[in-house]
């Protein structure tokens, strides 16, 4: 199994909403990976619980929806 630490990123400034056990807010995602991505975002979220995510990537017509994601800090 290869290191997660390992796997290579894309780095990405994509405008991204969410929802996060019952907080909703707007943020960037920076930093894309197989197995996730990193979120920047001035709104204070639970640590430890499950987001859905609407992902707006430039030059697509539609919205990527991201239903249940693990939220790691």
């Amino acid at each position: 199994m290869q290191d997660a630490r390992r796997a290579p990123w894309i780095s990405v400034s994509c405008p991204v909403s969410f929802v996060i056990e019952n907080v909703t807010g707007t943020g960037t995602i920076y930093n894309l990976f197989e197995w996730g991505c990193a979120v920047e975002s001035d709104v204070p979220v639970p640590q430890d619980g499950y987001a859905s995510l609407s992902i707006t990537i430039p030059g697509m017509p539609e919205l990527v929806v991201v239903e249940l994601a693990r939220v790691r800090s």
